[in-house]
């Protein structure tokens, strides 16, 4: 029987997965640094408009303009 030999050398990994390995981690670090606590600045309260409510009978009754004619039509015929 032959034997093999063992060797200690590991495979490189492609470029590409070494590359995202190194940006996961430099990712994963910068959200670590920024996580901190900060002081929150406080907004002024935004300025708003303010009406009364008055209650009155208002008449449901709309006026639209309209015309029975399209802009293409096809001519239909039995």
């Amino acid at each position: 029987m032959k034997t093999r030999e063992v060797t200690t050398e590991t495979q490189s990994q492609p470029r590409s997965m070494r590359l995202g390995r190194i940006v996961g981690a430099a990712g994963a670090l910068l959200c670590l640094v920024g996580c901190k606590d900060k002081p929150h600045m406080t907004l002024p309260p935004p300025m708003v408009e303010v009406a009364a409510v008055t209650q009155a009978d208002v008449p449901v009754f709309h006026e639209w303009v309209g015309s029975l004619d399209g802009l293409v039509n096809a001519q239909i015929r039995a």
